[in-house]
């Protein structure tokens, strides 16, 4: 047990981690829109990363400007305390999330949930966190790469810099010229293809009046999802009726 403790320490940052949980336990609180329980572990996962890299990137500045380490023993100390609060944190925040949910889709009408589906949220998490760990250990890797190159015409310290600036560079040419085109493509086929899903519980108007009937020329199919719900759940006449008359 104490080796595989070591062996996390030397792997994974502790104020990464107390600030990751920070960040996942923000992410489970209410926001404007209802969350399913793939969403939310993808969001918690994404969450926890960017907290983690936060607390990452701060003790490396306290390192590389030289500035006094704190007592290992304090450490220790204070490593054992935020773990017990981090717990706390998850724990308190899992337990909740469900009716953090509930009041949101209270609010828009929706049936609520049972159960947030803790255990659910939490792999979905971590599997999210560790491919974008290991994302980010291979792009440190590049950029150290780089560094080590230009190691032989510059100064140490100007080479990381160097190498950090071209790795971002790359990195971001790559994922604007493959990734997020890619990803628009495939989001733009999804939603065509949802698009075009005709739903039986909307079934074509027969009325004249209506668009998208089969003498309109609004055809049926390419009002589209959206235009299809508009016109399904619009009122009949006999609905206006009623309510012209009631007011009168």
């Amino acid at each position: 047990m104490g080796r595989l403790y070591s062996a996390f320490q030397r792997h994974f940052s502790g104020a990464g981690m107390v600030l990751g949980v920070l960040f996942f336990f923000a992410s489970l609180t209410p926001s404007l829109i209802p969350r399913s329980v793939e969403v939310q572990g993808v969001l918690g996962g994404v969450a926890f990363s960017a907290g983690y890299g936060i607390g990452v990137l701060l003790v490396a500045t306290w390192r590389y400007l030289q500035l006094p380490s704190v007592d290992k023993g304090l450490l220790r100390l204070t490593r054992l305390v935020l773990s017990l609060i981090s717990l706390i944190v998850i724990v308190v925040g899992l337990y909740n999330s469900a009716a953090w949910q509930n009041s949101v889709r209270g609010v828009l009408n929706m049936e609520p949930v049972d159960s947030a589906y803790p255990v659910s949220v939490i792999i979905i998490a971590i599997l999210t966190f560790a491919f974008l760990f290991l994302l980010a250990r291979g792009i440190i890797a590049l950029g150290r790469a780089v560094a080590n190159r230009l190691d032989k015409f510059l100064p140490r310290r100007v080479s990381i810099i160097a190498g950090a600036a071209v790795t971002l560079i790359v990195v971001a040419t790559l994922a604007n010229g493959l990734l997020i085109e890619y990803t628009f493509r495939l989001l733009d086929k999804s939603f065509a293809e949802l698009d075009a899903l005709h739903e039986p519980e909307r079934p074509q108007p027969s009325v004249v009046e209506r668009a998208g009937n089969p003498s309109s020329r609004l055809e049926w199919p390419k009002l589209g999802r959206a235009g299809r719900e508009f016109v399904a759940s619009g009122p009949t006449a006999a609905d206006i009726s009623q309510v012209t008359q009631s007011r009168s």
